[in-house]
């Protein structure tokens, strides 16, 4: 009996483990949870590349920088961002459900079974059966990031939602065979990450500034006529 080494198979099982934290992201109540989910995703996500940055004796650049930037980007910088602006904002630490844990895992299990149908007829050369199995979680990960979007009330929710289908794009651009967009692709959902959490930091900091600063002379008055109205009773 022969036995295939692991190293064959890990592009498959960490693309399997990019699966199982969206369907986390679907299912996850606390916020803390679904933001660590999203950093483990992305982790995912970078070790992946970097695996298929080696290709023979030799490193791919490209692949290589998208695994740089997968990693330091997005399964770093966004989910500490992210981690941040809830605490500055104040977001409860538990979302509701439009639909309960179990109903969300059997969506997500139709969805899963819906891309497996869409892609498998797919044609992709040598090694197809890898790579189709490897589109078809990538076209997954887009519908549970869809559906988290459309069924999480939160907006962090929402964002990760959001994040997480970036995450399944760009697992996309890397299991079709020869596409030359991948670091342009990653990059600029990378900025679309950044851009949607400076954005929320903006957004807050608005309010802060709206609260800290005075209202203006309208609001001093009453308060100065207030207080010569008490002066004046107090002389009587």
């Amino acid at each position: 009996m022969r036995f295939e080494p692991v190293s064959a198979d890990l592009p498959q099982l960490l693309a399997g483990g990019m699966l199982l934290c969206g369907f986390a992201l679907l299912c996850l109540r606390r916020s803390g949870g679904a933001i660590l989910a999203y950093a483990l995703q992305s982790l995912l996500l970078a070790l992946l590349a970097g695996w298929l940055a080696r290709s023979g004796s030799m490193w791919r650049a490209e692949l290589l920088a998208v695994a740089t930037v997968a990693l330091l980007g997005r399964a770093l910088a966004v989910p500490l961002g992210l981690r941040r602006l809830s605490r500055r904002l104040g977001l409860p630490g538990e979302a509701a459900l439009h639909l309960g844990i179990g109903s969300s895992l059997i969506l997500g299990t139709v969805l899963l079974g819906f891309a497996t149908v869409v892609v498998w007829p797919a044609a992709m050369g040598a090694g197809g059966m890898a790579a189709r199995a490897t589109l078809a979680v990538a076209l997954a990960l887009l519908l549970l990031g869809l559906a988290t979007v459309l069924l999480r009330r939160d907006p962090l929710s929402q964002g990760l939602g959001i994040l997480s289908l970036e995450n399944g794009l760009v697992l996309a651009a890397l299991a079709v065979p020869g596409l030359p967009e991948v670091l342009e692709l990653t990059l600029a959902s990378l900025i679309l990450a950044l851009a949607m959490v400076a954005g929320a930091f903006l957004f807050h900091l608005r309010f802060e500034l709206a609260a800290w600063m005075p209202h203006g002379p309208e609001g001093g008055a009453p308060i100065e006529d207030a207080g010569s109205g008490k002066a004046m009773e107090e002389g009587t």
